[in-house]
């Protein structure tokens, strides 16, 4: 398992890194997914790729941090080499609940796909979710930054599509299992190919009884995009989100990202927007903010889980 779990961090670091980061689960006991109810309370957790400087230092003691802050849900981004049981354990020794991780690739083998969903499910965890698209011309490891973002700048619409459709498959076999999968929104997903929306057209492709998505905020409004526009337009399709935001806009292209802004000083009217995420059914909402280090990740987590708290009591 060590080794899949390696593949897939290096691979989710090697996206993500790529769209302008810093530094350029049917099994017995797992309850299927839903979208949440309005009246459900909010939770708000933290995307541990946030922290990944910061976890492969002392990924143990890194999760007593997250847990000190007050935060309690976790979804994982990679598995640091540790077995589901070493896992749980330490979720449970923290106090953590997992919600999810992404860990799904639109190009995983069947073996491959077979294997992460039973790891998933002994976590006993609600959702699996893709970061990308295919990313044909991506070469991993990553070794230039702008090969890497050159490789972004090439998915075509035949490869959002190809992707939709490997998706389909991808999450009925995860619904089967128990779970559900979501579909993570980065900036390139709302590029434009002539008149088509990539993101419109991968939400009209998959299908709404296993494919749910997970909108990141921030990543939607940099990219020019508007995140209520688009929760209100397919109020069924959204189970998760990520949130983050920016001191100011820039150009809205779709691979460029902001300067990272404290939640509630930066340009994202979050009461209006959480509003209108928990009228489409987004229950669960993680922490990402971008441009952290070791040194101040715990810091910058503490801030935003203590503005949203403050928010969803007001």
């Amino acid at each position: 398992m060590s080794g899949l779990t390696s593949n897939l961090t290096s691979s989710r670091r090697g996206f993500l890194t790529a769209m302008a980061l810093p530094s350029l689960a049917f099994l017995t006991g797992v309850q299927s997914a839903v979208c949440a109810a309005e009246d459900a309370p909010l939770e708000f957790g933290v995307q541990l790729y946030m922290l990944r400087d910061l976890l492969a230092q002392d990924f143990e003691r890194g999760l007593a941090q997250v847990a000190e802050t007050g935060v309690k849900y976790v979804e994982f981004a990679g598995f640091y080499d540790r077995s589901a049981a070493d896992l749980a354990r330490l979720l449970r020794a923290n106090g953590l609940v997992v919600r999810s991780a992404h860990c799904v690739r639109a190009e995983m083998t069947d073996d491959a796909l077979k294997a992460m969903i039973d790891f998933c499910g002994e976590l006993r965890m609600p959702y699996m979710c893709a970061a990308s698209p295919i990313i044909r011309h991506l070469k991993l490891p990553i070794t230039s930054m702008e090969q890497a973002r050159w490789a972004v700048r090439q998915i075509t619409l035949e490869d959002m599509r190809e992707s939709a459709d490997r998706f389909n498959r991808i999450a009925e076999r995860i619904s089967g299992a128990g779970m559900r999968f979501a579909y993570h929104t980065h900036g390139m997903d709302f590029r434009r190919y002539g008149d088509i929306v990539a993101f419109d057209d991968m939400v009209q492709r998959t299908d709404p009884k296993h494919v749910s998505f997970q909108l990141d905020i921030g990543n939607a409004i940099a990219a020019n995009a508007d995140p209520i526009e688009y929760l209100r337009k397919y109020p069924t399709r959204f189970c998760l989100g990520h949130v983050k935001d920016w001191t100011r806009l820039t150009t809205g292209e779709t691979d460029i990202l902001p300067p990272r802004a404290p939640f509630g000083e930066g340009v994202i009217d979050w009461k209006t927007t959480i509003r209108a995420a928990k009228a489409a059914g987004i229950q669960t909402y993680f922490i990402e903010q971008e441009e952290v280090t070791a040194q101040n990740a715990i810091a910058v987590l503490r801030q935003g889980y203590q503005y949203f708290q403050t928010l969803t009591r007001a």
